[in-house]
């Protein structure tokens, strides 16, 4: 009882619905309904992009130490970009 009080209250205590686990399609082009195909190279520059924003968030309040697992992130993005638009790409 306890629990649905607080979700009517508005209090942020409200249950979120679940996550749909998200497939790993190597190369393959990734479609959806809410756009056209996108490869994995795509979703790897979306990803680069994004770490270097939130490293740049962390820097600015002095968090050193997730600005620096957020900037390594950024790089194994790239990286794995570059891997993923080889030709005969295989990923690492």
């Amino acid at each position: 009882m306890r629990a649905r009080e607080s979700a009517e209250s508005g209090n942020g205590n409200q249950l979120r619905p679940a996550r749909r686990p998200r497939p790993a399609n190597g190369g393959k082009p990734i479609s959806g309904a809410a756009g056209p195909a996108t490869t994995v190279a795509d979703r790897l520059d979306y990803i680069a992009d994004i770490a270097l924003q939130l490293e740049a968030m962390s820097a600015e309040i002095g968090c050193r130490t997730l600005a620096a697992l957020l900037e390594l992130a950024h790089q194994e993005a790239i990286l794995q970009r570059q891997i993923a638009r080889r030709p005969s790409s295989r990923r690492v």
